[in-house]
């Protein structure tokens, strides 16, 4: 029933519900569902200037292009909607960058990507535990280091403050 009237208010014209009813589709795995109501976030949000309903779906949009889900795995595309949802001053797409710059083992850009994400409050134990297996694996510009990785690991099992400049 709750899908019948999101569905009404997106015909009025509603971001919110669009972007509602694609997070609701996506977390049931229905990618080609969830894909179309991103798409339509997208395009309700243009209509209003909408930056931050832009942003997220830009985002999400991305992630679906960089997982594979009901689209083609592109890598280059979904940095190309992680840039354009930047600009609207979405944070998120800052771990989307980082999870980019990982796959191309391009780790010193990884980890400066999860710190913009841990420090603007996004994604933060998904970013910390990136950043502690990078440093577990080391290669391509930073150096292995299990202790840091293991410190890092250890402050998210006991939920401490996080503090970036420590690591």
């Amino acid at each position: 029933k709750a899908e019948d009237y999101l569905k009404k208010a997106i015909e009025q014209g509603s971001a919110k519900a669009s972007f509602r009813l694609a997070r609701k589709t996506h977390k049931k795995n229905d990618f080609q569902t969830a894909h179309f109501y991103y798409e339509k976030t997208l395009e309700l949000a243009k209509k209003d200037s909408d930056t931050h309903y832009i942003g997220l779906s830009l985002y999400h949009i991305g992630f679906m292009h960089f997982l594979g889900e009901s689209v083609k795995k592109n890598n280059e595309k979904a940095k190309e909607y992680f840039d354009q949802s930047l600009k609207m001053d979405c944070k998120r797409a800052h771990y989307g960058l980082g999870a980019f710059f990982e796959e191309l083992e391009q780790y010193d850009c990884a980890i400066s990507q999860y710190e913009k994400s841990i420090k603007a409050g996004i994604k933060v134990s998904d970013s910390f535990y990136s950043i502690a297996w990078i440093y577990n694996t080391g290669g391509n510009g930073v150096t292995k280091n299990i202790l840091k990785s293991k410190k890092i690991h250890t402050d998210l099992y006991n939920k401490k403050e996080y503090k970036i400049s420590a690591y």
